[in-house]
């Protein structure tokens, strides 16, 4: 029989798994992301270890109450600039109020708002959420006109193949109900290799 042990975090000590029966199985459930996973296995035997990982991926709701276009308008392979328009559809605006765009930054970049490139100045407030998220406030998105911004993100770690980002715009007081959803990709950052964003790493 295998004994088999298991450490989510380097942190904190090894957990046994259950003793599982012969061509059984028996889980371990991890209800947060661990840094790393560790094993160690005692006894005579043969077993079979597996680590699956689950998350939820966003969808463009049905029925968007507004216009929204996510496009990368400048890019390379160490910085994008992304612009963002949202615009009320008449069929689902009921006068001002407070929207809300977020903005998620790719992994292995990081948000700008000040560069020259930037330009964030119809909104009425902004903030990086958890240094992965632009959030731009604004007093009010209409239907008539669209309502734009410009974000440059800069290169800060090195991740190849950069996967697509979102964006959402939703009513600040019944974002449920009042939303929209669109993804941006950068065609440069989609097919670079990790040889392409180090050339001085010996690929």
């Amino acid at each position: 029989m295998v004994s088999l042990f298991v450490r989510l975090n380097p942190q904190i000590p090894f957990s046994a798994i259950p003793t599982f029966r012969p061509h059984g199985s028996q889980t371990t459930p991890a209800y947060y992301q661990p840094p790393s996973v560790s094993l160690e296995a005692h006894g005579n035997g043969t077993a079979l270890v597996q680590v699956s990982v689950s998350f939820n991926v966003e969808t463009e709701p049905s029925q968007p109450a507004f216009n929204l276009t996510a496009e990368v308008v400048q890019d390379s392979l160490h910085s994008i600039v992304v612009k963002t328009c949202a615009r009320y559809l008449y069929a689902y605006y009921h006068g001002p109020g407070m929207a809300v765009v977020e903005i998620d930054v790719p992994t292995g970049f990081e948000a700008d708002l000040e560069s020259r490139f930037s330009d964030i100045s119809l909104s009425r407030k902004s903030e990086i959420k958890d240094q992965k998220t632009v959030v731009l406030y604004y007093d009010e998105i209409n239907p008539n006109i669209e309502t734009c911004c410009f974000v440059e993100m800069l290169r800060s770690d090195l991740v190849a193949n950069v996967k697509p980002s979102s964006v959402r715009v939703y009513d600040y007081y019944e974002p449920e109900r009042f939303k929209a959803l669109r993804f941006y990709q950068s065609s440069i950052l989609k097919d670079s290799s990790f040889s392409d964003i180090c050339v001085n790493c010996g690929c």
